[in-house]
């Protein structure tokens, strides 16, 4: 950045709801969807790999519109978990 003149990027923080889930919680696993399931977030959408392909190899609006919206649930279950496990964080990472 420094090279192109650009602004440096504010500062921004990282909170891992993975290691927070492996200190404060007894599950086996900790993956979003395993841990929004178990907290009652809601479910994580599934994307069938052949999606991701029509939208890469075809370029199908329709491939990328569904994965667009598998994105933002994903999203939206993640800033759920994360606002659930923030006050268990002894700090948070400055990226």
């Amino acid at each position: 950045m420094i090279r192109y003149g650009l602004a440096p990027l504010p500062p921004m923080f990282a909170l891992d709801t993975y290691g927070l889930s492996k200190a404060n919680m007894l599950v086996s696993r900790r993956r979003l969807d395993a841990l929004s399931e178990y907290l009652s977030l809601g479910h994580k959408s599934v994307v069938q790999g052949g999606l991701w392909m029509d939208a890469a190899m075809n370029g199908s609006k329709e491939a990328m519109d569904a994965i667009v919206a598998h994105n933002i649930q994903d999203c939206v279950l993640l800033e759920r978990l994360a606002a659930l496990l923030f006050p268990y964080a002894r700090s948070i990472k400055r990226l």
